[in-house]
């Protein structure tokens, strides 16, 4: 996914300054003058959890628990843009969104009846949130067919695959709403047709969003916070 996205935005900047060259026009020269854009965007994500644990003392079986930790897995995002033009350099943009998320949270254990040896256990926490983040995107003034941005905002989520009301104990539950802050950087290539737009965003969770029921899964974590990388791409008319 990492090396398509690479490929298309290297083949969108040759056309782009091709295209350049070939007519030296701006291209959608009357973009910014309409007050609504509408698009698409599609994206790759690197979702991770940011946790406080308490391990201390902590033992099952007789074998004691010395680390928890987190290993980040890939997902990917689909949504719908919407743009709202305040002034030619802030864009207002409302992008509701379905995010397929994955976490792998191991848990490392001292096996004393066998020496030094450890042992691991994982929970893969799978969820599919429905977003609907709210971002202002401060634009650069155009360097004719060219533009880079910040991006600042927030969102709010619901985990559609929460199993928080599931009665099995044996697994790591995570609770359903989620309020997250959202930053980034992008770019802007305004090409004869559409605008195609690159962007990298970092969102974190505000809430703890770890569902404390006591188990040996939950029980040595005191906060799980949704983390998340996004590199996406994005189709506007």
């Amino acid at each position: 996914m990492k090396r398509a996205i690479a490929i298309i935005s290297i083949l969108l900047c040759v056309q782009l300054n091709y295209g350049q060259k070939q007519t030296g026009m701006e291209n959608l020269s009357e973009f910014d003058e309409r007050l609504f854009h509408f698009g698409f965007t599609l994206g790759y994500n690197k979702s991770n959890f940011r946790m406080i644990t308490n391990t201390s003392n902590y033992s099952i079986n007789s074998d004691s628990l010395i680390g928890v930790s987190v290993e980040p897995m890939s997902g990917f995002n689909l949504g719908i843009v919407t743009a709202m033009h305040l002034t030619q350099s802030l864009k207002m943009r409302f992008i509701p969104s379905l995010s397929f998320q994955e976490r792998n949270v191991k848990y490392t254990y001292q096996i004393p009846s066998i020496g030094d040896t450890t042992a691991t256990s994982e929970q893969r926490v799978e969820s599919t949130f429905l977003d609907f983040p709210l971002n202002f995107k401060f634009r650069t003034y155009r360097a004719s067919n060219f533009a880079a941005s910040f991006i600042v905002g927030g969102k709010y989520s619901v985990d559609m695959a929460s199993q928080k009301d599931v009665t099995e104990d044996d697994i790591l539950k995570i609770k359903k709403p989620d309020f997250s802050f959202e930053l980034g950087v992008g770019t802007d290539f305004f090409l004869q047709y559409f605008k195609f737009g690159l962007e990298l965003k970092f969102s974190m969770g505000i809430p703890n969003s770890l569902i404390q029921e006591n188990n040996p899964w939950s029980r040595p974590i005191d906060s799980l916070k949704n983390q998340m990388w996004l590199l996406s791409i994005t189709f506007e008319g």
